[in-house]
């Protein structure tokens, strides 16, 4: 990819962040091999790199362009945004730290500045360290 192509996309109103990466690990069956840098490193380099040290969006528009508008474009019912009834998925994080700590060559990192993950009301980091709690469960439309 081209990345000043990539960067006019990203501004568009219309486009949305995700990635393409299967769920991985760090160890484990889902841990083996080395996958694309974008399985740790996507939204914390959106968030980073081109929301704040490019500016090309603010914090907001990052977060909706990764929350509630791909689960409302693609209808996963009930995340995406907090409201009471909805599923409790949080990512506590410190916007003047996080960064992708990813390479090719070492892909399987996790970021920096993540405080806290909360899946399905469950603790999944804590004070940046995971506690190995498995509160995720496959999504049907």
């Amino acid at each position: 990819m081209n990345e000043d192509n990539m960067k006019k996309i990203l501004k568009k109103d219309y486009v949305m962040i995700g990635s393409d990466s299967g769920a991985r690990s760090i160890d484990g069956v889902l841990g083996l091999g080395l996958p694309h840098p974008r399985t740790f490193g996507t939204f914390p380099r959106v968030l980073g790199k081109y929301c704040r040290d490019e500016k090309l969006f603010d914090l907001p528009t990052a977060i909706y362009k990764m929350t509630s508008f791909p689960c409302k474009r693609i209808g996963i019912k009930d995340r995406g945004i907090i409201k009471e009834g909805y599923f409790a998925d949080l990512v506590i994080f410190n916007p003047d730290a996080i960064s992708d700590t990813t390479t090719y060559k070492s892909p399987k990192n996790y970021p920096k500045g993540i405080e806290y993950v909360i899946i399905n009301g469950n603790i999944t980091v804590k004070d940046g360290e995971h506690t190995r709690v498995k509160g995720g469960r496959i999504l049907k439309r």
